[in-house]
């Protein structure tokens, strides 16, 4: 009787180092000439995701790293307006070397395109305004930035025309 609980044991070690246990490969759909789990994604400098917003959940645009982006409502008309100091508090989100077409993530509408950065660089914009991560934000998920000073908003469907 007591080998039966070290015989589970290596049962369940030999399946794991197999890929049967559940999550490995088999349970991901493995099979041998076939690659494993679904087509990568493109990755890109931006994409959507639930945020609370102003005590709501709702879908924003984030970064590559999850940090929630706004628009500055002096940028009206496309024009980045945000430049050195207002520029350490609001960094811009910047088009990323050697990325010479930036595209929105599959499933959100609106066109992503740049602008010349007043401090210089591409600066990524979403309907034709500048985007900017807010330094108050320092995790992914927050939003902090939504209405300061009257001026900043986090980039929702309710993002208004430039």
């Amino acid at each position: 009787m007591r080998q039966l609980p070290l015989l589970a044991i290596a049962v369940l070690a030999l399946l794991t180092a197999c890929g049967g246990a559940p999550g490995g490969p088999v349970a991901a759909g493995w099979m041998p000439g076939r690659a494993a789990g679904p087509p990568p994604e493109r990755a890109g400098p931006i994409r959507a995701a639930t945020v609370t917003v102003g005590g709501r959940s709702q879908t924003v645009l984030v970064d590559s790293r999850g940090m929630t982006l706004y628009y500055f409502i002096p940028d009206r008309g496309g024009r980045a307006t945000c430049a050195g100091g207002c520029a350490r508090s609001w960094p811009p989100l910047m088009l990323p070397s050697g990325t010479e077409t930036p595209f929105a993530p599959d499933g959100l509408s609106g066109s992503v395109g740049t602008v010349a950065s007043p401090d210089g660089g591409t600066q990524l914009t979403f309907d034709g305004w500048p985007l900017y991560r807010f330094a108050g934000d320092t995790a992914p998920g927050m939003a902090a930035g939504q209405g300061q000073g009257g001026k900043w908003f986090a980039v929702t469907a309710e993002i208004p025309q430039s």
